[in-house]
């Protein structure tokens, strides 16, 4: 007989939360994104009154990404508002997206996410711009400009070579030498030194 594993996003002590979260989350939450010139800005968010902050709270801490952001009420008789926003890519294509595929229940609101998510997915296998990791042993961190190891600043590629400039301190009287010497004065000689020869 076949044994099927399930993988969960949550740890299983936390499914009930989990699936109350996906239920928010077809009431309130939003998948949104924006263009520009060259570029594509993708958004989970979930909005609500400041009097309800900590059930945002308990999505951040559930799912472990994203940030808060608060707004002014926009009307006087408005309560202020407060959002829980998730913008970077990687966050929402490792957790955002395998926690929505698990949890988030048959709705109007889960065929909306499910053409957000195949729009995201595909600007992240084609058109996103990654760090890539460092190849240098040992160091699992990505990679900064021009090919450097993040950890030691030194070539990312394992078959670079490292120029080391020699910092010995150089004689300090060298400079002093290299500068141009007033003549000896001839004895009982009377001509004027000129600054433009280098002396004083």
């Amino acid at each position: 007989m076949a044994c099927v594993v399930v993988t969960t996003t949550v740890p299983p002590a936390t499914d009930r939360i989990a699936a109350w979260i996906g239920g928010f989350v077809a009431a309130e939450g939003c998948f949104t994104k924006t263009s520009s010139p060259g570029k594509r800005r993708f958004l989970f968010q979930v909005g609500l009154g400041s009097a309800d902050t900590s059930t945002c709270l308990l999505l951040k801490e559930v799912l472990g990404v994203g940030r808060l952001v608060t707004y002014g009420r926009r009307q006087p008789h408005y309560d202020d508002e407060v959002t829980l926003v998730v913008t970077r890519l990687r966050d929402l294509i490792e957790v955002v997206v395998p926690f929505m595929d698990a949890h988030l229940p048959a709705s109007h609101k889960r065929i909306q996410y499910e053409r957000w998510r195949a729009e995201l997915l595909g600007y992240w296998d084609t058109q996103a711009r990654r760090r890539r990791p460092c190849s240098m042993a040992g160091c699992a961190a990505p990679s900064l400009a021009h090919l450097l190891c993040r950890i030691t600043s030194g070539p990312r590629r394992a078959g670079d070579q490292t120029i080391e400039v020699s910092q010995t301190p150089s004689d300090p009287t060298s400079s002093l030498r290299s500068q141009p010497q007033p003549p000896k004065k001839a004895p009982g000689s009377s001509e004027p030194r000129r600054r433009d020869q280098g002396w004083v």
